[in-house]
């Protein structure tokens, strides 16, 4: 591909069994504020720095505040066994006047190239942020759209689904708002912010939706999607039968969820007197699947949750699962990005523990820089604003481990003004038992925040 594919022999070849894409909406190009990239690190050990200029999808001068790598996922959409990637561009929500997309881009053996690249429109208008969020489930595309307008209700949101056939080709099938559903419609709710990919279609965080007279308690909405198409809700929140807590305001129940629903992150969560110290509430699937069964609902100060919850801490506020530690046993890892360690207020931290509350033998633990984590704490770094799963070799079967991805946006590089809020992202591999730290592939920006937004 050459020079115009951007590889950066320059950083970390990264030892995981499957590729990571990691979005940096916030750089701006020659050109254009805000453009955006994407680093594709491939598990031979090749980088890829994206930009929808290098890959001829805009020209030049094209593509100010469209933020491309907002939201990033891969996937094998057409079945060759190559890392095909799925793109965000949804516009600069203050801005409100670039029409959103995303791109279908399709692996091969020479990475991500052009050949075979679709674009796919916003179907609605400038200022609905089509392509904030995106997921794959199955052989159907599902995009956020939370800044668009339904009924008068102003950003309530909306989540459109497409079909990918084997080609990788996307066609729209419909849309989905809270008014189809015969929900309330409430402005500002931002309905398709927060996807994540479930068995059958997908589950929608909605943290700012209010519940009853509490306001931005939030909800999960889990959508199931039929052979013909038919789609059907499951909507919870702190008020349903079975959750434990109650809904209360800026709580923020769904701000973050893990792939199926396991674990939902409720960052806003008050514990005792501590505000926002933050909690997660954990479920499983009952009834081969067709329904989300509430389980415990866990702090930092639950028994089996190491450390202690305090104010601010937003515990929740970033989710995933996978096989970090223990053969055979699940963890949840989840992201304090609030956490104070020592002087330095809001250094972050991660925190890994048993999915399944239960005797299992597998030591939960806490991450942070320092201790687990390369670097040191520095006030900012807001590590665990994001965290991910990258899966191990299945082959492997009952040794099989998982990457931990962990974020730290915040991060400043030296003590210059131009090294502020630059970034990183850890990967952490307990089977070889490293973990490897590394920026944007294209040089480090000042106020890049890489490490928020993570594809795998």
């Amino acid at each position: 591909l050459g020079a115009d594919a951007g590889v950066a022999a320059t950083s970390p070849a990264l030892r995981t069994f499957r590729p990571i894409a990691v979005g940096v909406p916030n750089l701006d190009l020659i050109g254009n504020n805000e453009g955006g990239a994407v680093d594709l690190y491939l598990t031979d050990g090749s980088i890829q720095v994206l930009t929808e200029q290098k890959l001829g999808l805009i020209g030049e001068d094209e593509g100010t505040f469209d933020r491309f790598g907002s939201a990033v996922t891969l996937a094998d959409l057409n079945g060759d066994a190559y890392p095909d990637l799925v793109v965000g561009a949804p516009g600069n929500p203050v801005d409100g006047s670039t029409p959103g997309h995303v791109d279908v881009l399709l692996g091969s053996a020479l990475g991500i190239t052009d050949q075979g690249a679709t674009t796919l429109p916003s179907p609605a208008k400038p200022g609905d942020e089509f392509g904030a969020s995106v997921a794959v489930s199955g052989s159907t595309l599902w995009i956020g759209a939370p800044g668009t307008d339904s009924a008068g209700a102003a950003n309530s949101g909306a989540v459109y689904r497409y079909a990918i056939d084997a080609n990788g080709k996307a066609t729209l099938q419909g849309s989905t708002t809270e008014a189809t559903l015969g929900a309330s419609l409430q402005a500002n709710e931002r309905f398709g912010e927060v996807l994540a990919p479930a068995q059958g279609g997908v589950v929608v965080g909605v943290p700012t939706k209010n519940v009853g007279s509490a306001s931005a308690a939030g909800q999960i909405v889990r959508l199931r999607q039929s052979e013909s198409d038919a789609i059907t809700a499951e909507i919870l929140n702190q008020n349903s039968t079975g959750v434990p807590g109650t809904a209360e305001a800026g709580d923020h129940f769904g701000a973050a969820v893990s792939v199926n629903g396991y674990v939902v992150g409720v960052p806003g969560e008050d514990v005792g007197t501590l505000k926002n110290a933050g909690g997660v509430q954990n479920f499983r699937f009952g009834d081969l699947g067709q329904k989300m069964v509430p389980s415990v609902f866990q702090t930092q100060d639950s028994k089996g949750v190491p450390g202690a919850a305090e104010a601010g801490d937003q515990y929740g506020a970033a989710v995933t699962v996978g096989l970090f530690d223990c053969h055979e046993v699940f963890s949840k890892a989840v992201g304090a990005p609030g956490e104070d360690l020592g002087k330095a207020t809001n250094a972050g931290s991660v925190t890994l523990s048993n999915l399944e509350v239960g005797n299992y033998p597998c030591s939960a633990r806490v991450l942070r820089q320092g201790k687990g984590l390369p670097g040191s704490a520095e006030t900012g770094d807001a590590v665990g604003s994001a965290v991910g799963s990258v899966n191990g070799d299945s082959d492997l079967e009952e040794d099989r481990t998982d990457v931990l991805l962990v974020g730290a946006p915040g991060e400043d590089v030296g003590t210059a003004k131009a090294g502020r809020d630059v970034g990183r992202v850890t990967t952490r591999n307990a089977w070889l038992g490293t973990t490897q730290g590394f920026g944007f592939a294209g040089g480090d920006r000042q106020n890049l925040g890489y490490g928020s937004v993570f594809g795998s």
